[in-house]
């Protein structure tokens, strides 16, 4: 039942704040509703507490592989001869759902233009990346981030490049959730986990619609941001 109420709350949230004046606003004051639901359920909380838990330890466990993977990124960039910003997406290590998509990297390129991309596209093609899709932002044309996957010593790793010249508002975000309090990672996280395992069998758009929401809510405070509107 209460993962029923998550995904209409998100259906309802996510269609009226777009709608709104100010969504960013909509959404900082809709996530009340939720964490008043939230703790109105002790069962809810326990577990959400323990999937926190286990995903700290896991976070743990990857954590040398994750520095070796950055590492390892940077060297294989270490002669293209562009401006890059290496930024770790909010994800890991405070949203990150263990085994799924374990750790992001931002790879946000100035002067961003379809040569760069093409070059990126064949070194880590030819590096043993998979490319597998473009994520668009209806809020922001041509703040695209293609995205390219990798399995590092075990650990699910993505790569996500992007125009910075288009990424202030991104930026602004990523540093915001990796500051994220504990108890707010413990509820974020465990809300993800399960609007994540509904919209597998259901609408994987659900849970991207999710994301936009938690994401607006934290940029309400944000001069000039954009909307995080999937594409």
């Amino acid at each position: 039942m209460y993962t029923e109420n998550l995904i209409k709350w998100t259906t309802k949230v996510s269609k009226a704040s777009i709608k709104s004046k100010n969504a960013f606003e909509y959404s900082n004051n809709a996530y009340t509703d939720l964490y008043n639901m939230y703790k109105a359920d002790d069962t809810i909380r326990a577990a959400s507490i323990k999937y926190y838990e286990d995903r700290e330890k896991f976070n743990i466990k990857i954590k040398p592989i994750v520095n070796k993977y950055i590492k390892s990124v940077k060297t294989l960039f270490k002669n293209v001869d562009y401006d890059i910003t290496y930024m770790g997406m909010s994800s890991y290590p405070k949203l990150n759902l263990p085994n799924d998509s374990d750790f992001d990297l931002g790879v946000l390129v100035k002067d961003f233009n379809t040569e760069k991309m093409f070059y990126l596209n064949k070194l880590l093609c030819e590096n043993g990346y998979t490319f597998t899709k473009v994520t668009k932002n209806k809020g922001n044309p041509g703040g695209e981030a293609y995205r390219y996957s990798i399995m590092y010593n075990g650990v699910d790793c993505e790569i996500k490049i992007r125009n910075k010249d288009k990424s202030k508002t991104l930026i602004d975000m990523h540093n915001i959730l990796n500051s994220l309090s504990k108890n707010e990672s413990i509820f974020w996280t465990y809300h993800k986990y399960l609007v994540k395992e509904w919209s597998k069998k259901n609408d994987k758009y659900v849970y991207e619609l999710f994301k936009m929401i938690m994401f607006h809510k934290y940029l309400y405070k944000i001069q000039g941001a954009f909307l995080l509107i999937p594409g």
